[in-house]
């Protein structure tokens, strides 16, 4: 089988895994909190490069464990901003032309080593952020303890 066939039958087990997964019906116990619930608010940010999820500290604290412990590690801010990527590439903090062609080996190459960021935000991090580029997930207090 040559390229083509594999780049095809890989394109369409891609596309039925996403519709799979925009099918499959959520867990209406972890999202969204019901009303009148205490939950939890979350944030998806888009930089334009990278998506980030900010959390509430306390959120992540009240969980315990190794995701407590290395956030009570941070500097203090009442958020935490929470990213995920190619170990070599995310950490890196050079110019972004400088690095395009580990970021294709990044995005092209499967098996990369990967890191977690947790990166403290002093303020509402949502103030940096156009409308357009954040969303709202009021999470319940089952789906907060799941994300942890």
């Amino acid at each position: 089988m040559g390229a083509l066939g594999r780049f095809l039958i890989a394109a369409l087990i891609g596309l039925l895994a996403a519709l799979w997964t925009l099918t499959r019906s959520g867990d209406p116990a972890l999202f969204p909190a019901a009303p009148g619930e205490p939950g939890v608010t979350v944030y998806l940010l888009d930089n334009g490069f990278h998506t980030d999820l900010a959390v509430p500290r306390a959120a992540l604290l009240e969980g315990g464990g190794a995701l407590a412990e290395a956030t009570a590690g941070l500097a203090p801010g009442d958020w935490v901003l929470i990213g995920w990527g190619d170990a070599t590439f995310y950490v890196d903090q050079s110019p972004i032309p400088g690095r395009l062609a580990d970021g294709a080996r990044a995005f092209f190459r499967p098996g990369n080593a990967s890191v977690v960021m947790l990166d403290p935000e002093a303020r509402d991090p949502t103030r940096r952020f156009r409308a357009e580029d954040r969303q709202a997930l009021r999470l319940s207090r089952a789906g907060m303890a799941a994300l942890r």
